[in-house]
């Protein structure tokens, strides 16, 4: 006969209360953790997110800086209005604005003449090129062009390019075969832009006759004068960077970051510019907020505080953020609200402003 145990009875009310206390105290405690650590993924992926939108918007901006007077030389003009034929008074290859807490920079870029990925393109500049392959995307001269002349002939149809028009004193164009030579010192520098009348089939005709020989195979760059700058009416915010139509109007082409007009989230809290150049006479780099020659101009570095496009009730901004190394710099924060930002810094390489043969 089998004895007996208290086993046999089960568990008493007190242990399974105990049990349940025990099992309660560490789902909390694993609740806890889980909430934290779900609101730690939540942080990570919201900067994350801010971090890839600032990235996007400082490449975007390299693209243009880095080619601030590229084959233009210091003192370009460019007339931006229909049917001038007279520039602007003042040089404006790169002008200047600081102000708290938006900076703004205007100047001139080059950049080659994109082609259309199109079948028709493409057979229509192995047709000019002698039955070779595409030139590389890019649209090319065909033939040499003697200077004197006021036409030529590139790679492709006007069907296969849009960053050039006929619309007299808005499209300027420059060749990679030309060079600013030494000249340029006394003042009597030879043309290195020009201004297109005409565009039919593969010709381009100019407003004037080159000034120097374009080889065949010459890369065609299109000529834009850009402005970046930030919109702050009302309660916007917005990083644009506008061009200029035929008219003479500012036309913002392009919106670059962008608030909400109905909570003031997203945009951009701060824009700073500084600049470096080779200091000539002391043969040293200077870092300085205001342009330096631009013929010794040799990096633009751009500050840009941008913020979240939603506000984050458990997180409140009480940082203190420095844009800019020198004695310009300016100072944002603590601002105390719940939106979440990120200061992000670039410094870009320009090109060289003068080529001397």
């Amino acid at each position: 006969m089998r004895g007996y145990s208290k086993g046999d009875n089960g568990y008493s009310l007190l242990e399974l209360v105990v049990t349940l206390a025990i099992f309660g105290i560490i789902s909390a405690m694993m609740f806890g953790t889980f909430t934290v650590v779900q609101r730690q993924v939540a942080l990570t992926s919201s900067d994350n997110s801010l971090a890839a939108k600032g990235e996007r918007i400082l490449s975007f901006m390299e693209e243009d800086i880095r080619m601030i007077g590229y084959l233009l030389g210091p003192d370009a003009r460019i007339p931006y209005c229909t049917g001038s034929t007279v520039p602007p008074v003042a040089p404006n290859v790169l002008t200047h604005t600081s102000s708290t807490p938006y900076d703004t920079l205007q100047f001139l870029t080059s950049q080659p003449v994109m082609i259309n990925e199109s079948a028709a393109c493409f057979n229509n500049q192995q047709l000019l090129n002698g039955g070779g392959a595409p030139s590389d995307y890019f649209l090319t001269t065909v033939g040499d062009t003697l200077a004197g002349n006021n036409s030529l002939n590139i790679d492709a149809e006007s069907s296969c390019y849009d960053d050039i028009s006929s619309d007299a004193g808005r499209s300027l164009i420059t060749f990679d075969s030309l060079l600013l030579s030494a000249a340029t010192i006394a003042g009597s520098a030879p043309q290195l832009y020009y201004q297109v009348d005409s565009l039919q089939g593969t010709s381009v005709t100019l407003t004037k006759v080159l000034e120097q020989n374009v080889p065949r195979n010459s890369t065609v760059y299109g000529i834009r004068q850009y402005k970046y700058s930030v919109n702050t009416i009302g309660v916007k915010r917005d990083l644009v960077r506008s061009s200029w139509d035929k008219s003479c109007g500012e036309d913002p082409v392009k919106l670059i970051a962008s608030s909400n007009s109905s909570n003031s989230a997203g945009g951009v809290d701060g824009f700073k510019v500084e600049f470096t150049f080779l200091d000539t006479i002391n043969n040293v780099l200077v870092t300085q907020a205001t342009l330096p020659p631009l013929t010794q101009l040799k990096t633009v570095t751009v500050w840009l505080l941008v913020r979240s496009d939603r506000i984050d009730n458990g997180y409140t901004d009480r940082a203190t953020y420095i844009l800019g190394r020198t004695a310009d710099k300016i100072t944002r924060g603590p601002f105390n609200d719940h939106y979440r930002r990120l200061l992000l810094t670039k410094t870009i390489e320009v090109k060289n402003l003068v080529f001397f043969n």
